[in-house]
């Protein structure tokens, strides 16, 4: 099974730079509002720059911003689903919602 992201940011963190460290601490802080962000957002408030924000993403194995938030989104949701036990309608209602904001905000 593919490592979860959420933990995966979690356990790369000792061997990330300074400026990834802050963009992995931002993502882990509030990762449902960045699945809702843009790359300018993200690298605003985390205090870091959009070429950074872009190595992170490479850096835990995504190939471009747009990706891991898709899988960001996909995993909130998943998670969520499974802790309020949502009908099987809704999990799919808001796995694709989640994915398609996450798609038109790119």
């Amino acid at each position: 099974m593919q490592e979860k992201i959420l933990a995966r940011l979690r356990s790369s963190q000792p061997s990330l730079s300074p400026a990834l460290l802050r963009i992995s601490e931002y993502v882990l802080n509030d990762p449902a509002k960045v699945v809702n962000q843009t790359i300018t957002e993200v690298a605003d408030g985390s205090g870091s720059s959009e070429a950074s924000v872009l190595r992170f993403c490479r850096d835990i194995k995504f190939s471009s911003f747009q990706r891991f938030k898709l899988a960001l989104g996909i995993e909130l949701s998943t998670h969520q689903t499974i802790r309020h036990a949502s009908p099987s309608g809704d999990v799919i209602d808001d796995t694709l919602s989640t994915a398609i904001t996450a798609l038109k905000q790119t």
